[in-house]
């Protein structure tokens, strides 16, 4: 006779038995808890419910296996989700809810009374077509057989389940497919039947309890499903879903697949760190708000934490990162404005439709008496200026620290703006400068950044090196830039990189940068 390692399901469903309880894994971290109201509440309040009612796995006579702790699994559930391009935090909350993280108890593998084999407990009718030996000794291919049957279900929609409208890689989008790993069966019902009123105690909605409790500035959206929307098929046991969509209240992507070199934004108020734990400390001269990912997935330090982080460079600097919790950053959103295919003349411009049609867009202007003046040396006041009209979404400032940009002068909004942005920063001692010129290579460096916060493409197109280029803070950018044809030299391969930049070179500059064909 078969013995068992008997393990309770942590949420109901069809594998639901007595017991005792099980060793919590705790996911929240105090010092970055935020207020969740409505259902996201009761979902986290229902959470911790069902974990005190989980049983104690005891061990049983049977095939060895390796142990694993939960920082080992958690590694390996977030890498085989991310080979399927499915989100981490579905597939480690789903392995939570089947098995409390558990491939073995005292080197015993996990069995549950219906069959369940394993991490992701792979059932009888499922493990038919996996090699069962395999599923209680090898913790990898455990993991494999329950994302294929996950996969499955993500299948059935537009068919069996519902369309979202949500990607595969939003969180909401595997709201159906969960349930049905569990199965279509009335206990996980996302409504009562008798009432309407939302089912926390269904497998999926404990699932998703999970996903917002590993990191609790997390939120996903909820559907709006009423009892039209489902069909009840057999007394007590069968349930459908008759609607063809049902959409999210909003749509959360995964920020498992951010990449490296992708520009982000924090959020208000977040603590910046020096390492991947709370136990750093907060590295408070880090200006924001943008960033751009060194490495997407860093997991934390300590082993009962299991949120994640991002270790990322703020903008416009190098040799200095630091960590933030990944659910405090958004993709940074920002674009260039398009530009306008009509032009305006200046009497001084000739055959340069460029500077035309930036003048249409009103990125720039020129003076009272028509002309633009494109020999003149630009300034950081006028370059300011620039960025802040072209680039949309750039965050307000409401102040500046700067004791040389005087009250309602006419650049101190745009410097305000660049200045909270990151684009532009001080001279140091409260000190913009803003009359001051900006020479050829710090006009590469600020390009190539904003090429990093508005994810526009470097393309190398020829091999072409400045052998003028001497200090380090401008090399990469100016090579870059150069390869990419957005910047050219002097001739001979020389840039002249502390010569000041004029009017019309940086129109054309940002015009190859943004625009050019």
């Amino acid at each position: 006779m078969k013995k068992y390692v008997k393990k309770a399901n942590l949420f109901s469903g069809r594998r639901v038995h007595p017991g005792g309880i099980l060793p919590m894994i705790h996911w929240n971290n105090a010092e970055i808890m935020k207020e969740k109201r409505g259902v996201h509440n009761m979902r986290k309040r229902n959470l911790w419910i069902s974990l005190a009612a989980a049983a104690v796995m005891t061990p049983a006579a049977g095939a060895s296996a390796e142990e694993y702790s939960a920082k080992e699994i958690e590694m390996k559930l977030t890498e085989a989700a991310m080979e399927r391009n499915i989100p981490p935090e579905i597939v480690k909350a789903v392995a939570y809810a089947e098995s409390g993280w558990r491939q073995t108890v005292d080197g015993e593998p996990v069995v549950s009374e219906d069959g369940g084999l394993g991490l992701m407990q792979v059932t009888p009718g499922e493990a038919a077509v996996y090699d069962e030996e395999r599923l209680l000794t090898d913790i990898d291919y455990n993991i494999s057989a329950g994302l294929d049957i996950l996969e499955e279900k993500y299948g059935w929609t537009g068919g069996l389940l519902p369309e979202t409208g949500a990607q595969r890689t939003d969180l909401e989008a595997w709201y159906f497919p969960v349930m049905a790993y569990n199965g279509l069966v009335q206990v996980n019902s996302p409504i009562y039947s008798d009432s309407g009123e939302t089912n926390l105690n269904a497998y999926q909605e404990g699932v998703f309890s999970t996903v917002n409790s590993m990191d609790s500035n997390l939120e996903t959206g909820t559907f709006s499903v009423t009892l039209e929307d489902l069909d009840y098929t057999e007394e007590g046991v069968g349930l459908s879903v008759t609607a063809d969509r049902l959409e999210p209240s909003f749509t959360t992507e995964s920020a498992f697949f951010r990449g490296e070199g992708d520009a982000v934004k924090v959020s208000s108020g977040a603590n910046i760190r020096g390492g991947p734990s709370t136990g750093f400390g907060t590295e408070d001269d880090v200006q924001g708000p943008f960033f751009t990912i060194e490495d997407p997935v860093v997991y934390d330090e300590r082993e009962n934490q299991h949120f994640l982080w991002h270790e990322v460079q703020p903008l416009g600097t190098e040799d200095r990162s630091v960590y933030i919790a990944a659910s405090l950053l958004q993709p940074a959103d920002v674009s260039p404005l398009p530009l306008s295919t009509a032009s305006e003349s200046f009497t001084d411009v000739e055959n340069n439709a460029v500077i035309g049609r930036f003048a249409a867009s009103d990125f720039v202007g020129g003076y009272n008496n028509g002309t633009f003046r494109p020999e003149n040396n630009i300034t950081r006041a006028e370059i300011a200026t620039i960025l802040t009209r072209m680039i949309d979404n750039l965050p307000e400032g409401t102040d500046h620290p700067f004791a040389d940009v005087e009250d309602g002068i006419w650049f101190e909004e745009a410097v305000t703006t660049a200045s909270a942005s990151g684009l532009l920063q001080g001279q140091g001692n409260g000190i913009f400068a803003p009359n001051k010129e900006i020479t050829r290579q710090e006009i590469a460096v600020l390009l190539y950044r904003l090429a990093e916060l508005t994810g526009t493409e470097l393309t190398e197109k020829n091999d072409q090196t400045m052998t003028d280029v001497d200090a380090e803070w401008a090399e990469e950018s100016v090579d870059v830039l150069t390869r990419a044809d957005v910047i050219a030299g002097v001739g001979n391969n020389k840039f002249d990189p502390e010569s000041p930049a004029t009017r019309s070179q940086v129109v054309t500059l940002l015009y190859n940068l943004f625009y050019k064909p």
